[in-house]
């Protein structure tokens, strides 16, 4: 197979990879991926919610409102979802999904 032949099959196969992975993974719609980010954000905000109490950090007057947060996030994601203990490992990967959703969307690293 001469130069000539072997680049036109390289970028057909190119093209096909291309094309076969926007057919089979898709790109998710933005709806998609700001729900993902609020669900994550709320399992982070309710985490940290609860160390909070836990260490008292949380002031009598603030307590009200939390604990209404904390009720609405278990009604919208589920009780056993929300209090989920999170491994190490867990806890890793749902922050780097986090932050990888808000890189797509827009946001810098970290933010």
């Amino acid at each position: 197979m001469n130069n000539k032949e072997n680049d036109f099959l390289n970028k057909r196969m190119n093209e096909g990879i291309s094309l076969s992975l926007e057919k089979h993974l898709g790109i998710r719609k933005e709806e998609e991926l700001f729900k993902a980010v609020r669900e994550f954000e709320a399992k982070v905000w309710f985490n940290r919610s609860q160390m909070s109490k836990d260490k008292g950090l949380i002031s009598r007057d603030q307590m009200p409102d939390v604990i209404k947060a904390e009720r609405e996030f278990e009604k919208e994601y589920g009780y056993e979802e929300m209090n989920k203990e999170y491994t190490d490992f867990e806890w890793g990967e749902l922050m780097g999904k986090l932050q990888t959703i808000r890189w797509v969307l827009g946001c810098d690293w970290g933010n």
